[in-house]
């Protein structure tokens, strides 16, 4: 059977993430935030060099945590969606016919937004990991562990977390 990026140099993907925790911690306060469930979906664009080197372009809306003060000792945590933009790499480690490990790192641009209660501008993120990736005829799933840090800057403030954690997703590739 034919498996997604073994044979072709080019290629176009659609996928789903989903991180059931997190850790994350600000510049002001540590939220440790165990039962938030985040998630994104992507399209992207890949490009393969030699046999073990991918490139990836992504954009993405990703879930994010960030907080607001209600009064002066209480704060809410809301789940905003963000538009972002990536640049990754990958590197396969060992891959067979059907099975991969990687190392995965992406650079990502966070694009300004705004919610009924924050506006922020452009932003920036890192994010390194290790990816197992199970592919199939058109689709892989994946599971990943990861490291980042990702900076907002929220109204009058930059706001910044750094992530650790797990992600599972779902891949679908467009030859």
């Amino acid at each position: 059977t034919w498996s997604p990026h073994i044979n072709d140099q080019n290629w176009v993907d659609f996928g789903f993430q989903y991180q059931p925790i997190a850790f994350l911690e600000s510049t002001s306060r540590t939220l440790q935030s165990r039962n938030q469930a985040l998630s994104n979906v992507f399209f992207g664009y890949n490009r393969k060099f030699g046999s073990d080197l991918i490139l990836q372009l992504k954009g993405s809306k990703d879930d994010e945590v960030l907080y607001r003060a209600i009064d002066a000792t209480n704060i809410k945590i809301e789940k905003v969606g963000i538009p972002s933009v990536a640049l990754g790499a990958r590197y396969d480690l060992i891959r067979t016919s059907n099975m991969s490990y990687a190392l995965h790192a992406i650079y990502r641009i966070h694009l300004a937004f705004q919610n009924d209660y924050f506006t922020a501008k452009m932003g920036k993120g890192y994010q390194g990991s290790f990816l197992v990736e199970q592919r199939f005829s058109k689709f892989s799933i994946n599971a990943e562990a990861f490291y980042g840090t990702d900076t907002f800057p929220v109204q009058s403030i930059d706001f910044t977390s750094t992530n650790l954690g797990v992600n599972f997703g779902v891949v679908y590739s467009f030859k």
